[in-house]
């Protein structure tokens, strides 16, 4: 409402009806608008979300116990086998002991990466993920974001900012020089050569830590052939032996071609 000096009472009357008007006609566009946004669905505010499926994901304690499961049970295995391969003979029961060990390799470290490499292959082609569909799932529930330093005296943000110019003017923030970047190459190259390097003599020493090993189980193998030779090659025509004479014909006949095989 508003009074003009020196205006009749038309005036005044004309004047409060305008202002009126215009705060109706307002409140009318402002309901307007509102009725639009709210009649109006937008894609914006009701987007389709893609269905999620639940990600459970374990504790790295259940992996320990898993492994203390598997070493328990081989041990367990391992008593009762060599327990049951002595009732055959010492080297039945080791070469089995040798036979499970192997198996239990080849399964941690040949068949199993093999299928969980096969298994993503798979689930890869036929079912690609992409970052919408992706279950970002942490510890922390809270959607409020904690900032540090928003309660700092003036002095301590002075420092700060300082120490701030001061890294962004160290050598840290400056690109690196050709010498330098000739240097780090040539670390590169010799880490390499070193990791090769220190690769090939594992192998090496497990290859021939695998031959003795075989050389130890395959001992008794050998000395059994080797007294069996032995054996046949001493005691051929020994049952005819039988005076004193004979012995002597034995000794030319066969035991000096074998010391002197000419």
């Amino acid at each position: 409402m508003k009074v003009l000096a020196g205006k009749p009472k038309a005036s005044l009357q004309v004047t409060t009806e305008t202002t009126e008007t215009n705060t109706n006609v307002n409140n009318r566009k402002v309901e307007d608008i509102a009725d639009a946004s709210s009649g109006e669905p937008s894609s914006q505010q009701d987007p389709k979300h893609p269905k999620i499926q639940p990600w459970i994901a374990l504790s790295r304690w259940c992996a320990y116990v898993a492994w203390f499961f598997v070493l328990s049970t081989c041990t367990i295995s391992s008593f009762f086998i060599i327990f049951y391969g002595l009732t055959y003979s010492y080297n039945k029961s080791v070469e089995w002991l040798f036979a499970s060990f192997c198996s239990l390799c080849q399964s941690v470290f040949l068949v199993q990466p093999f299928k969980i490499i096969l298994w993503s292959g798979i689930r890869w082609t036929s079912k690609p993920k992409y970052c919408k569909n992706l279950a970002w799932s942490t510890k922390y529930q809270s959607i409020e974001i904690k900032l540090r330093g928003m309660r700092m005296r003036p002095d301590e943000m002075q420092k700060l900012q300082e120490h701030v110019t001061h890294l962004r003017g160290s050598r840290m923030y400056q690109p690196l020089m050709e010498d330098e970047v000739r240097i780090f190459r040539r670390r590169k190259r010799v880490r390499r050569r070193a990791v090769l390097l220190l690769s090939y003599i594992v192998t090496h020493c497990i290859f021939l830590a695998l031959l003795l090993f075989l050389i130890v189980l395959l001992h008794h193998t050998d000395s059994f052939y080797y007294n069996q030779f032995i054996r046949d090659c001493f005691s051929v025509d020994l049952a005819a032996v039988t005076k004193l004479e004979d012995i002597y014909k034995w000794l030319n006949r066969v035991l000096l071609p074998l010391f002197h095989n000419d």
